[in-house]
């Protein structure tokens, strides 16, 4: 079953999965519900009015945890503990949060954004833009350390003064990473954007509606 959010206004929240410590009839029992406070402070709250022990098996942030919460409810409907009150069901955890997991990245835009960047990762080692990027990074780098030394060496071996030659060390990093910057700025444009650019574009326009909760 996709994720059909029903909420008419989304509530974040998180949903959780709490599992009392023990079995009834043999089978695993489930609580499945949401909070909008931290999942610690719920369960602490639940533990206090237990008479038996429960444990947390899982939980999850999500954007409209309302509507999810109500939509595990209606698929488990049929599994509901009969006089444990709403909440409870007679379903291994492990079935619900691999139910959830399911479709994680709908629910989750924190899930999204990792899918999201995983993929697009993935895409730009493809097509070399990763290995592109990489070079230029570490050319820099090499440069960064090259220049940074070699203005402390200038320095030393034209002054003999230790302040001089400190503001040497100190005040070329600043220098080099605003030039820097500007020089990694104009290779981008000139040369990554021209050849990796719309191949991106593209992706993220495919991203975009696999994992639209990563963009909003």
């Amino acid at each position: 079953m996709a994720y059909q959010p029903r909420s008419s206004v989304p509530v974040p929240g998180h949903i959780y999965v709490l599992r009392p410590k023990g079995t009834l009839n043999g089978q695993e029992v489930v609580k499945i519900g949401m909070t909008t406070r931290t999942v610690a402070e719920r369960v602490r709250e639940l533990q206090t009015g237990s008479m038996v022990g429960i444990e947390l098996a899982y939980s999850i942030r999500v954007e409209d945890a309302r509507g999810l919460e109500r939509q595990l409810h209606r698929q488990y409907n049929s599994r509901r503990l009969v006089g444990g009150g709403t909440e409870f069901f007679q379903v291994p955890a492990r079935e619900v949060i691999a139910e959830i997991e399911r479709f994680a990245t709908a629910v989750s835009k924190h899930r999204a954004q990792s899918a999201r960047d995983i993929e697009l990762k993935r895409f730009c080692r493809e097509i070399g833009a990763a290995q592109f990027q990489g070079r230029i990074d570490w050319l820099f780098i090499f440069l960064f350390v090259a220049c940074w030394t070699g203005s402390i060496w200038l320095a030393s071996h034209l002054s003999h003064n230790k302040d001089i030659v400190g503001t040497a060390g100190l005040g070329t990093p600043f220098a080099l990473r605003f030039a820097f910057s500007h020089m990694k700025k104009i290779i981008r444009l000139r040369a990554y954007e021209p050849r990796f650019g719309a191949d991106i574009a593209r992706k993220h326009v495919e991203l975009r509606a696999r994992f639209p909760l990563a963009y909003s």
